[in-house]
């Protein structure tokens, strides 16, 4: 009888490890994915970012934000709020380089060309906060 309730001890404490063992893999899952979206993220935003607001044409500006909105939405989808603040700041700054790469066919090009220039300013000071904290966490010290 006693050996019969040490086994079910025994077997209990192996489901135990077991379930802690799948935590500790979701958990690294989870980090692994967030990396992996900052990277994609980094990525677009270095797209968008090299663009010469004196060369390039308005609609490859904006599939270029596009891109890079689509992938902050990935990147703050699996944050967990560690990000949003800084993510905002992001997306409002693409959304200005956007708006103002639309603006393009509509103004004067000197005008036009100028808000865009300004706007993938403001996206650079904003993006070295995200890229900072995503760095830390990471690890990728880009």
């Amino acid at each position: 009888m006693r050996l019969g309730r040490l086994a079910r001890v025994g077997m209990v404490l192996i489901g135990c490890s077991s379930l802690l063992v799948a935590c500790n893999y979701t958990d690294t899952a989870k980090a692994q994915d967030l990396c992996t979206r900052y990277s994609r993220l980094a990525d677009s935003v270095q797209t968008l970012l090299s663009q010469d607001p004196l060369t390039v044409k308005a609609a490859k500006i904006q599939l270029a934000a596009q891109d890079a909105q689509r992938r902050l939405d990935d990147f703050q989808a699996v944050s967990e709020g560690r990000f949003d603040t800084a993510l905002s700041t992001v997306s409002e700054d693409v959304a200005a380089v956007k708006e103002s790469a639309s603006r393009a066919g509509a103004k004067a090009l000197h005008v036009a060309r100028k808000q865009v220039k300004d706007a993938l300013k403001d996206l650079t000071k904003a993006w070295a906060v995200v890229r900072d904290l995503a760095d830390t966490e990471c690890g990728t010290g880009t």
